[in-house]
């Protein structure tokens, strides 16, 4: 299949081949992070003696996330990707927020060893709810923090899963 010539309008406000470049882009900064959480899984180690280890979680999504990042790859490159009715490429809002809430990834990614866990992962959920899902910020650092609690417990304590803790010796010492 390939895209019909439609003119910009109101219901197509870009050309198809905006359409498919964003596509395209989008698709491969999806494989990206997929392959970087796959070596930062890597590198924190899969599985201890006799459970997983801090990487496999990041190890899987990063799968996950190449995986589906190939296929969007593979159906924008073949015209595969047919544009319906309503959609549209991101007005200026909407790439404002994806632009943030791929920052706010790689900003988890990055300072994971350093910050340790509980502060890198929760950075990252504020931004993502104050930010991106524009709630309030006193909403935000509650959705943060009960969230992060909630990863933690899951994690950490029902499945013995060692997170990662801080580099930074006074935060270390208080287990975080």
């Amino acid at each position: 299949m390939t895209y019909e010539t439609i003119p910009p309008d109101e219901t197509h406000p870009v050309s198809n081949r905006t359409y498919k470049l964003a596509n395209l882009a989008t698709a491969i900064a999806v494989t990206v992070i997929g392959i970087a959480l796959v070596f930062t899984g890597l590198g924190y180690g899969l599985w201890d003696t006799d459970r997983p280890g801090p990487g496999f979680f990041p190890f899987g999504v990063g799968v996950v996330l190449m995986l589906l990042g190939a296929i969007w790859i593979w159906q924008s490159a073949t015209n595969n990707l047919l544009r319906e009715g309503e959609s549209s490429t991101p007005d200026r809002r909407g790439w404002r927020h994806m632009v943030l809430a791929i920052a706010a990834i790689i900003f988890f990614a990055m300072t994971v060893e350093l910050l340790g866990f509980v502060i890198a992962f929760s950075a990252m959920l504020l931004v993502l709810f104050w930010l991106v899902a524009e709630l309030r910020w006193w909403r935000a650092i509650i959705a943060a923090t009960v969230m992060t609690a909630f990863v933690w417990v899951v994690f950490q304590v029902l499945l013995s899963v060692p997170l990662p803790t801080s580099s930074i010796i006074f935060l270390e010492s208080w287990g975080i």
